[in-house]
């Protein structure tokens, strides 16, 4: 019966079976091959998927400009620059507003203490 069973697998297949299956029965065994089975499969699968990384990222680096580069990252500051200042902008816009209101505030108090 174990014959019927192994001869359905490739070779490399039969010889994980042959050496797991002389501890175990014919149950485990089935088990046991799926199990490195699919460990084969997922190592497989992570060779193929760094490979297809690398082959992307020496395309990419191939590409790529070092000027474009430069001169993308100098758009991005100053686009940031520009942000910077208008948020600065903001900043003393809000200090004079409440120091507007702190002297109305301070004139009030005066008014307050004289009517007092």
């Amino acid at each position: 019966m174990y014959v019927n069973f192994a001869h359905k697998f490739s070779i490399i297949e039969i010889k994980i079976i042959v050496k797991v299956s002389q501890d175990l029965h014919i149950s485990e065994v089935i088990l046991e091959y799926k199990i490195v089975k699919e460990r084969l499969i997922m190592s497989l699968v992570k060779r193929i998927s760094n490979i297809f990384k690398a082959k992307a990222n020496d395309i990419v680096e191939k590409m790529e400009d070092p000027e474009d580069t430069l001169n993308y990252s100098l758009v991005e500051m100053r686009e940031n620059l520009s942000k910077i200042k208008k948020s600065m902008l903001d900043v003393a816009t809000l200090k004079k507003k409440l120091e507007n209101e702190l002297s109305d505030i301070n004139v009030k108090i005066s008014e307050y203490e004289k009517k007092c």
